[in-house]
């Protein structure tokens, strides 16, 4: 037994492995994309799973269901995107505040809605599909009015070296509850649980030529 032990510790470390990038991996959204998707009481689908119907859904009143099951609509525009040490790819969301039971139009989203600016993450073809994003078109994103917008926007390098997927920021309201909501224009109180800094109409971050 000692002579098996002393042969398995001098022995050389067995080496796993691990695939690596060869290639930057490649951007799925451009800035200003324009997606649509659905919701259930503010949820989006879990992309995790293969099948929506895989997973129990909790409902804001407490209650579990054994099926996701479509209520409503939310809507999202891909505001930042970049990549991590140059090869891992990241996006930045800003989504409706709160869920609607209309599937939303361009021509709607530019009225006087509320709109959060979420955390970025990661994103693949195989999430885009599972969460059954469609996309409904481009607007024009300011860069320098989206920065006046939202001053304290931070770059994903660490959603996207933790592969934190952007599924985690698509929430809406009534699944996200109010409180977590800052006031337009003001910076998040973080002691009181606010967590997303908000503007009042989309209008604000594109170009004024729009």
């Amino acid at each position: 037994m000692l002579d098996e032990l002393h042969a398995r510790l001098i022995a050389p470390p067995v080496s796993n492995k691990r695939p690596v990038l060869k290639a930057p991996q490649p951007f799925l959204m451009e800035i200003g994309d324009v997606f649509v998707y659905p919701t259930c009481t503010g949820g989006c689908i879990n992309p995790y799973f293969k099948s929506k119907e895989m997973y129990k859904f909790h409902h804001k009143d407490g209650s579990v269901s054994w099926q996701w099951q479509q209520d409503g609509w939310a809507a999202m525009i891909a505001i930042d995107r970049g990549r991590a040490f140059e090869f891992l790819s990241w996006y930045r969301p800003l989504t409706l505040a709160r869920a609607t039971a209309e599937k939303p139009s361009l021509e709607t989203l530019r009225q006087e809605l509320l709109w959060k600016l979420s955390r970025p993450g990661t994103c693949t073809n195989t999430q885009i599909k599972r969460m059954e994003f469609e996309k409904i078109g481009v607007l024009p994103i300011d860069a320098a009015r989206l920065q006046r917008a939202f001053p304290d926007m931070k770059p994903g390098t660490y959603h996207a070296v933790n592969d934190i997927s952007i599924a985690n920021g698509l929430y809406v309201g009534p699944a996200l509850a109010e409180r977590a909501l800052a006031r337009p224009g003001e910076v998040p109180n973080r002691r009181a649980g606010q967590s997303y800094p908000t503007i009042i109409g989309i209008a604000q971050i594109l170009s004024e030529r729009y």
